[in-house]
């Protein structure tokens, strides 16, 4: 993940590879506290697609790919915690 001075930062990883297919979609993150968090798939109207939970401080990975098969586009991964955010495009090809 992104250390900084403070220890353990709040991120997310770009996603690899990029473009991807939907049934590949994982996301990695990292949360500097024990805070719940929420990680969200948006499309490109800023509908919320697939979203989970995530909490305790520290290296995240989760599936976003469970569910209907997403449709080909472009994407958008939000994790919000408390008042920090973060986001990471992704095009997912099928």
């Amino acid at each position: 993940m992104y250390p900084d001075d403070m220890g353990l930062a709040f991120a997310i990883d770009p996603v690899q590879p990029n473009p991807m297919r939907s049934r590949d979609l994982v996301v990695r993150c990292s949360l500097a506290n024990a805070q719940a968090a929420r990680i969200e798939l948006l499309d490109i109207a800023g509908r919320v697609v697939r979203s989970a939970t995530v909490s305790g401080a520290g290296s995240h990975t989760l599936s976003l790919s469970a569910g209907p098969r997403l449709s080909a586009g472009l994407y958008v991964i939000r994790l919000a915690q408390e008042s920090e955010h973060r986001s990471r495009r992704v095009m997912i090809l099928d």
